[in-house]
Protein backbone atom coordinates (compact mmCIF):
# COMPACT_ATOMS: atom_id res chain seq x y z
CA UNK A 1 0.00 0.00 0.00
CA UNK A 2 2.73 2.68 1.08
CA UNK A 3 5.54 2.81 -1.35
CA UNK A 4 7.32 5.84 0.16
CA UNK A 5 11.13 5.92 1.31
CA UNK A 6 10.70 8.17 4.12
CA UNK A 7 14.64 9.75 4.82
CA UNK A 8 15.13 12.48 8.28
CA UNK A 9 16.87 15.88 7.70
CA UNK A 10 18.46 17.78 10.13
CA UNK A 11 19.25 21.31 8.67
CA UNK A 12 20.88 24.98 11.04
CA UNK A 13 18.59 27.32 10.05
CA UNK A 14 20.03 29.84 7.71
CA UNK A 15 22.55 27.02 6.22
CA UNK A 16 21.19 26.93 2.87
CA UNK A 17 18.08 24.44 3.74
CA UNK A 18 15.65 26.65 1.30
CA UNK A 19 18.52 26.38 -1.29
CA UNK A 20 19.49 22.91 -1.43
CA UNK A 21 15.35 22.02 -1.46
CA UNK A 22 15.42 24.08 -4.25
CA UNK A 23 18.20 22.27 -6.20
CA UNK A 24 16.93 18.41 -4.93
CA UNK A 25 13.26 19.45 -6.08
CA UNK A 26 14.30 19.39 -9.51
CA UNK A 27 14.54 15.98 -9.02
CA UNK A 28 12.04 12.99 -10.21
CA UNK A 29 13.42 11.06 -7.41
CA UNK A 30 13.85 12.78 -4.19
CA UNK A 31 11.33 16.02 -2.54
CA UNK A 32 13.46 17.41 0.20
CA UNK A 33 10.48 19.24 2.22
CA UNK A 34 9.89 22.56 4.36
CA UNK A 35 10.33 22.56 7.65
CA UNK A 36 7.71 19.89 8.36
CA UNK A 37 4.95 19.52 11.10
CA UNK A 38 5.65 15.79 10.70
CA UNK A 39 7.39 15.53 13.94
CA UNK A 40 4.55 16.88 15.69
CA UNK A 41 1.72 14.76 14.36
CA UNK A 42 4.29 11.56 15.27
CA UNK A 43 4.73 13.69 18.72
CA UNK A 44 1.20 13.84 19.45
CA UNK A 45 0.18 10.44 18.88
CA UNK A 46 2.67 9.30 20.36
CA UNK A 47 0.86 11.35 23.28
CA UNK A 48 -1.73 9.70 23.34
CA UNK A 49 -0.39 7.18 25.51
CA UNK A 50 -0.48 9.17 28.38
CA UNK A 51 -4.12 9.60 28.24
CA UNK A 52 -6.46 7.86 31.12
CA UNK A 53 -8.45 6.54 28.18
CA UNK A 54 -5.02 4.59 26.85
CA UNK A 55 -4.01 3.58 30.29
CA UNK A 56 -7.53 2.28 31.07
CA UNK A 57 -6.96 0.54 27.57
CA UNK A 58 -3.49 -0.47 26.46
CA UNK A 59 -3.40 -1.29 23.23
CA UNK A 60 -0.34 -0.41 22.15
CA UNK A 61 0.19 -2.58 18.68
CA UNK A 62 -3.03 -0.39 17.62
CA UNK A 63 -1.76 2.69 18.05
CA UNK A 64 1.92 1.63 16.97
CA UNK A 65 0.36 1.21 13.69
CA UNK A 66 -1.41 4.68 13.78
CA UNK A 67 2.64 6.10 14.33
CA UNK A 68 4.14 3.92 11.77
CA UNK A 69 1.84 4.96 8.99
CA UNK A 70 1.47 8.27 9.90
CA UNK A 71 4.36 9.17 7.66
CA UNK A 72 3.25 7.63 4.67
CA UNK A 73 -0.29 8.96 4.96
CA UNK A 74 0.81 12.69 4.96
CA UNK A 75 3.39 12.33 1.80
CA UNK A 76 1.17 9.68 -0.09
CA UNK A 77 0.09 12.15 -2.73
CA UNK A 78 3.54 13.70 -2.96
CA UNK A 79 5.13 12.96 -6.49
CA UNK A 80 7.99 11.24 -5.43
CA UNK A 81 8.67 8.46 -4.06
CA UNK A 82 11.38 9.20 -1.86
CA UNK A 83 10.48 11.77 0.62
CA UNK A 84 13.79 14.10 3.19
CA UNK A 85 11.80 15.21 5.88
CA UNK A 86 13.14 17.90 7.72
CA UNK A 87 12.74 18.47 11.41
CA UNK A 88 14.90 18.38 14.43
CA UNK A 89 14.88 14.59 14.21
CA UNK A 90 17.76 13.50 16.23
CA UNK A 91 16.09 15.46 19.75
CA UNK A 92 15.99 12.34 22.27
CA UNK A 93 11.78 12.56 21.71
CA UNK A 94 11.96 12.53 17.96
CA UNK A 95 14.56 10.05 17.93
CA UNK A 96 12.67 7.42 20.31
CA UNK A 97 9.83 7.47 17.64
CA UNK A 98 11.57 7.46 14.44
CA UNK A 99 13.20 4.17 15.84
CA UNK A 100 9.48 2.75 16.47
CA UNK A 101 8.87 3.43 12.89
CA UNK A 102 12.10 2.44 11.07
CA UNK A 103 14.32 0.28 12.27
CA UNK A 104 17.46 1.55 10.38
CA UNK A 105 16.73 5.15 9.48
CA UNK A 106 18.93 7.30 7.62
CA UNK A 107 19.52 10.99 8.87
CA UNK A 108 20.97 13.70 7.03
CA UNK A 109 22.71 16.99 8.75
CA UNK A 110 23.23 19.97 6.98
CA UNK A 111 25.09 22.33 9.32
CA UNK A 112 26.86 25.69 9.06
CA UNK A 113 29.00 27.27 12.20
CA UNK A 114 27.11 28.12 14.97
CA UNK A 115 28.16 31.58 14.88
CA UNK A 116 27.30 32.26 11.06
CA UNK A 117 23.73 30.63 12.04
CA UNK A 118 23.80 32.94 14.69
CA UNK A 119 25.20 36.21 13.05
CA UNK A 120 22.49 35.86 10.06
CA UNK A 121 19.99 35.64 12.40
CA UNK A 122 21.03 38.50 14.64
CA UNK A 123 21.79 40.49 10.98
CA UNK A 124 18.06 39.96 10.16
CA UNK A 125 16.35 40.85 13.45
CA UNK A 126 18.06 43.47 14.69
CA UNK A 127 17.81 42.97 18.27
CA UNK A 128 17.74 45.26 20.84
CA UNK A 129 19.40 43.61 23.49
CA UNK A 130 21.32 41.16 21.84
CA UNK A 131 22.67 39.08 24.59
CA UNK A 132 19.08 38.30 25.55
CA UNK A 133 18.50 37.60 21.81
CA UNK A 134 21.30 35.39 21.03
CA UNK A 135 20.93 33.44 24.78
CA UNK A 136 16.94 32.70 23.39
CA UNK A 137 18.58 31.01 20.01
CA UNK A 138 20.53 29.10 21.26
CA UNK A 139 18.84 28.06 24.41
CA UNK A 140 15.47 28.15 24.46
CA UNK A 141 15.30 24.44 23.17
CA UNK A 142 11.68 26.22 21.35
CA UNK A 143 13.76 28.21 18.70
CA UNK A 144 14.50 26.04 15.31
CA UNK A 145 17.90 26.89 16.00
CA UNK A 146 18.52 25.71 18.93
CA UNK A 147 16.35 22.55 18.36
CA UNK A 148 18.27 21.89 16.22
CA UNK A 149 21.35 21.72 17.45
CA UNK A 150 20.61 20.05 20.17
CA UNK A 151 19.22 17.31 17.57
CA UNK A 152 22.70 17.23 16.10
CA UNK A 153 24.61 16.92 19.51
CA UNK A 154 22.03 14.35 20.60
CA UNK A 155 23.26 12.16 16.89
CA UNK A 156 26.86 12.54 17.97
CA UNK A 157 25.96 11.54 21.78
CA UNK A 158 24.38 8.26 20.77
CA UNK A 159 27.09 8.05 17.67
CA UNK A 160 24.33 7.47 15.22
CA UNK A 161 25.39 7.91 11.89
CA UNK A 162 24.50 10.77 9.53
CA UNK A 163 25.49 12.02 6.22
CA UNK A 164 27.27 15.25 6.92
CA UNK A 165 26.80 18.60 4.45
CA UNK A 166 28.09 22.00 5.00
CA UNK A 167 27.27 25.07 3.97
CA UNK A 168 30.68 26.01 2.31
CA UNK A 169 30.34 22.70 0.05
CA UNK A 170 26.73 23.33 -0.53
CA UNK A 171 27.98 26.82 -2.06
CA UNK A 172 31.62 26.10 -3.27
CA UNK A 173 30.95 22.67 -5.19
CA UNK A 174 26.74 22.18 -5.26
CA UNK A 175 27.13 19.04 -7.89
CA UNK A 176 29.55 16.93 -5.82
CA UNK A 177 27.28 17.55 -2.72
CA UNK A 178 24.11 16.79 -4.83
CA UNK A 179 25.91 13.89 -6.30
CA UNK A 180 27.14 12.44 -2.96
CA UNK A 181 23.60 12.74 -1.29
CA UNK A 182 22.02 11.24 -3.60
CA UNK A 183 24.13 8.19 -3.81
CA UNK A 184 24.18 7.53 0.06
CA UNK A 185 20.66 7.26 -0.25
CA UNK A 186 21.07 4.68 -2.75
CA UNK A 187 19.20 6.97 -5.49
CA UNK A 188 20.22 7.40 -8.90
CA UNK A 189 22.11 10.62 -10.33
CA UNK A 190 20.19 13.28 -10.42
CA UNK A 191 20.10 15.72 -13.69
CA UNK A 192 19.87 19.17 -11.78
CA UNK A 193 20.45 22.54 -13.52
CA UNK A 194 22.22 24.91 -11.11
CA UNK A 195 21.06 27.58 -13.05
CA UNK A 196 17.49 27.36 -12.71
CA UNK A 197 16.85 28.19 -9.15
CA UNK A 198 12.80 29.03 -8.30
CA UNK A 199 11.76 30.06 -5.16
CA UNK A 200 10.53 26.57 -2.78
CA UNK A 201 6.94 24.84 -4.51
CA UNK A 202 6.65 22.08 -2.62
CA UNK A 203 3.52 19.50 -3.93
CA UNK A 204 1.85 23.08 -5.39
CA UNK A 205 2.07 24.68 -2.17
CA UNK A 206 4.45 27.90 -1.92
CA UNK A 207 7.04 28.21 1.17
CA UNK A 208 5.47 31.26 3.12
CA UNK A 209 8.11 33.40 4.19
CA UNK A 210 8.41 35.17 7.35
CA UNK A 211 10.46 38.71 6.28
CA UNK A 212 11.93 37.03 3.40
CA UNK A 213 13.61 33.85 6.07
CA UNK A 214 13.40 31.15 3.07
CA UNK A 215 13.66 33.79 0.02
CA UNK A 216 16.72 32.60 -2.13
CA UNK A 217 18.44 34.32 -5.20
CA UNK A 218 17.65 33.08 -8.21
CA UNK A 219 20.22 34.34 -10.07
CA UNK A 220 23.23 32.63 -8.97
CA UNK A 221 24.89 30.30 -5.98
CA UNK A 222 26.64 32.38 -4.10
CA UNK A 223 27.76 32.96 -0.44
CA UNK A 224 27.20 36.43 0.78
CA UNK A 225 30.17 37.24 2.85
CA UNK A 226 30.11 39.74 6.09
CA UNK A 227 31.89 40.01 9.18
CA UNK A 228 30.81 38.29 11.96
CA UNK A 229 32.18 40.95 14.06
CA UNK A 230 29.87 43.29 12.48
CA UNK A 231 26.83 41.44 14.46
CA UNK A 232 28.55 39.67 17.15
CA UNK A 233 30.81 40.45 20.16
CA UNK A 234 34.05 38.32 20.81
CA UNK A 235 31.91 37.79 24.23
CA UNK A 236 29.26 36.47 22.10
CA UNK A 237 31.26 34.92 19.29
CA UNK A 238 32.62 32.72 22.37
CA UNK A 239 29.35 31.33 23.83
CA UNK A 240 28.42 30.56 20.11
CA UNK A 241 31.63 28.46 20.27
CA UNK A 242 30.58 26.43 23.08
CA UNK A 243 27.64 24.92 21.18
CA UNK A 244 29.47 24.10 18.14
CA UNK A 245 29.45 20.22 17.82
CA UNK A 246 32.24 18.42 17.55
CA UNK A 247 32.27 16.62 13.84
CA UNK A 248 34.91 15.43 12.49
CA UNK A 249 34.96 13.18 9.65
CA UNK A 250 31.13 12.57 9.23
Amino acid sequence: MYNKNIFFFIGLPRAGNTLLASLINQSEELTLTANSITPGILFAIEEVKKEFSYKNFPDERSINNVLKNALFLYYRDWKTDNILDRGPWGTPENLNIVYKINSNPKFVVLYRPVKECVASFVKKDDPVNKEKYVDYLLNSREHILSKNLWSIHNLLKNKIPFYFITYDDLINNTKKTLNNLFKYLNLKTPNIDLNKLEQLNINNVIYENDNNMHKIRTNEIKKIKYDVLNYLSIDLINQCQQYEPKIINK
